[in-house]
């Protein structure tokens, strides 16, 4: 096997090829959890946050009269 420079070359460049798609893949594995562990963090984060906060004023309906009577008429109204 040794004696022959073509088939030593060959499989050294395949083997060369598999372990670098590996390392590829893995360091795109790594990045791909850490993104998903910062992203899941901060969602976390803002869930929390937003759990703790109080509704605006501007989703109450009352603000606007809501469903007894707000701005708009009805539409019997109209001439």
């Amino acid at each position: 096997f040794f004696q022959n420079t073509g088939t030593i070359a060959g499989t050294f460049t395949v083997i060369s090829l598999v372990v670098l798609t590996f390392l590829i893949f893995l360091a795109t594995y790594i990045i791909w959890r850490r993104h998903r562990a910062k992203f899941n963090h901060e969602l976390d984060e803002a869930t929390s946050e937003a759990a703790k906060a109080s509704v605006p004023a501007f989703l109450v309906d009352d603000v606007h009269g809501g469903a007894e009577g707000g701005v708009y008429s009805d539409t019997s109204s109209y001439g």
